[in-house]
């Protein structure tokens, strides 16, 4: 390939978002980008639709792709959400409200507008024959500030180079889904949106044993439980949730009396389970070993990554196996991060290794920021799951 999936994937999502707009005048495009597999469209219709719909889509979508009117720029932010907002894009608009970079790309297909999340070459994506089909339909209803009912819309669809290819990969799709986390409904339900997770009866045992495990692993490289409120670094939209937050954490038992009231940063959103354990006394290399143990005793197989901003020769990461990808930090902290693959083959992040060297003697953190994403990728590796039929 000359140009990397993701970005293929994106301008599809593109295009798919304006073909919803030339066939559903009054609809409200809320995303449209590239996912870990494929891309997804999600907006507001007054009614629900059906998968009868998506031939007539698709068949837009080429006829948009072959028609080549597609333009793009380059814009500050605040001018690229004016520039949406006169097209009619208040809800694209308002996903730029939070943008860092210096400069957005922002998309004009016909008279649809848009921006893309990541920056990609178009001319080189247009290079490359570009295939694709739509694949799942999901909607719910709601009720606007106005009391008007409406349905929330997300399609997800997959793309590649070649009609071969293409059919490859809707089977394995099909394939994957049935062994997904996210489809184990009957035990959990997880809003990849918010980050969220409702427990039903028959996961919280699972839960409990993976809590159970991670929480001995910890007592076994030193570490010991704690008592600590800190909700500073939590980005909360009411005071109802801190309830809903659960945290554990943990000190090294060499750290002394006090130790708890330096704080440790909570850092993730609510409604979800978190654990960080603090050192100044263990080693690094006794972390990583508890770790990868860890993830040993529950099935997984592993990958891992060094993120530093200088790969200078350093004894503490000596230990680190040859096949550990190195990525530069933008800042000056040093982490090991855990990846794990799902049915789909994509990597999650599911446990982190940081030395913070902003005070002396330096801290080590370890961190499982979403424990519930380390649970439902569990799930996924037992022989007795609880799965919705497909």
């Amino acid at each position: 390939m000359s140009f990397h999936s993701s970005s293929r994937d994106a301008l599809v999502a593109k295009l798919l978002a304006a073909a919803i707009s030339m066939r559903c005048p009054k609809v409200n495009i809320v995303k449209a980008h590239a996912e870990s597999y494929g891309f997804c469209v999600e907006f507001y219709i007054a009614e629900p639709i059906s998968q009868e719909f998506f031939p007539f889509l698709e068949e837009t979508m080429y006829q948009l792709l072959q028609e080549r009117d597609l333009k793009v720029s380059e814009m500050i932010p605040y001018t690229a959400r004016e520039f949406l907002k006169y097209h009619h894009q208040k809800a694209r608009a308002r996903a730029l409200e939070d943008y860092q970079e210096a400069l957005v790309q922002t998309i004009a297909i016909g008279t649809y507008t848009d921006f893309f999340e990541q920056e990609i070459d178009l001319v080189k994506a247009l290079e490359e024959p570009i295939v694709f089909k739509l694949l799942s339909l999901s909607q719910h209803k709601e009720v606007g500030r106005a009391g008007e009912p409406k349905t929330r819309v997300r399609i997800q669809g997959i793309s590649s180079a070649s009609q071969q290819v293409l059919k490859g990969f809707a089977k394995q799709i099909k394939k994957a889904s049935l062994r997904s986390h996210t489809r184990l409904q009957h035990v959990m339900v997880i809003d990849e949106e918010e980050q969220e997770v409702v427990w039903l009866p028959e996961g919280v045992a699972l839960k409990r044993k993976v809590l159970s495990a991670v929480k001995n692993s910890l007592e076994q490289m030193g570490f010991t439980e704690i008592e600590a409120h800190h909700i500073s670094c939590i980005k909360l939209r009411s005071l109802s949730q801190l309830e809903s937050y659960q945290g554990y954490f943990y000190l090294s038992q060499q750290e002394g009396e006090g130790s708890e009231e330096r704080g440790l940063g909570l850092y993730g959103l609510a409604k979800t389970t978190a654990m960080y354990a603090q050192s100044r006394s263990i080693e690094v290399q006794t972390c990583f070993e508890g770790v990868c143990q860890l993830l040993q005793g529950l099935g997984f197989s592993w990958t891992i990554c060094l993120e530093r901003a200088a790969f200078r020769t350093d004894p503490r990461w000596s230990f680190l196996p040859e096949s550990c990808e190195k990525i530069p930090s933008k800042d000056k902290g040093e982490r090991v991060r855990f990846f794990i693959k799902d049915s789909f083959e994509r990597n999650w992040e599911v446990a982190c290794i940081e030395i913070d060297e902003k005070k002396k003697p330096s801290y080590v953190t370890i961190s499982f920021s979403f424990l519930e994403r380390l649970i439902a990728l569990s799930l996924e590796m037992s022989d007795n799951l609880y799965r919705v039929e497909s």
